[in-house]
């Protein structure tokens, strides 16, 4: 699927530990600090788009004062927003592309950098997806089988 993408010159970061947000994936948020209440305030009014990056605990560097991410992420477009009544949003982020950070232009109020577009392949054959199904399929029963639990979505 090849989308016809313009982006901005420079992008809202959130950086995230433990998450890696890819292309046509779904990403649930709950927006509770202040600085990306600001950011999805901005967004909104915008274009609805920022990147989501995986914070980098395994580099050091000259941005201690912030927190590191790696350089490659994903842009999201916010698909829907729902404000709660104490000023948090829970959002639904629609993965749309692969960029590489050229440049930190700002970290206050929230990061915004400077991008490149990745190009990606689908390389995989339609077998591989198959296969991988059947895989998973197994490993689910397997799981059963010793009595784990399953959830019922996922079965």
């Amino acid at each position: 699927m090849e989308l016809d993408i313009t982006l901005p010159e420079t992008l809202p970061v959130m950086t995230l530990p433990n998450v890696t947000f890819f292309p046509q994936a779904l990403l649930p948020l709950h927006i509770f600090e202040p600085r990306y209440r600001q950011m999805l305030k901005d967004v909104l009014s915008a274009d609805r788009l920022f990147a989501v990056a995986r914070l980098d605990t395994k580099t050091g560097g000259d941005q201690e004062q912030f927190e590191r991410s790696h350089r490659v992420a994903s842009v999201g477009i916010v698909r829907a927003c729902q404000e709660n009544s104490d000023g948090t949003s829970n959002l639904l982020l629609q993965g749309l592309c692969r960029v590489e950070f050229t440049e930190i232009v700002s970290n206050e109020p929230y990061r915004r950098v400077s991008v490149r577009l990745l190009n990606s392949q689908n390389t995989a054959l339609a077998n591989d997806h198959v296969d991988l199904k059947r895989e998973l399929a197994r490993l689910l029963r397997l799981k059963q089988k010793l009595g784990g639990s399953v959830p019922r979505d996922i079965t």
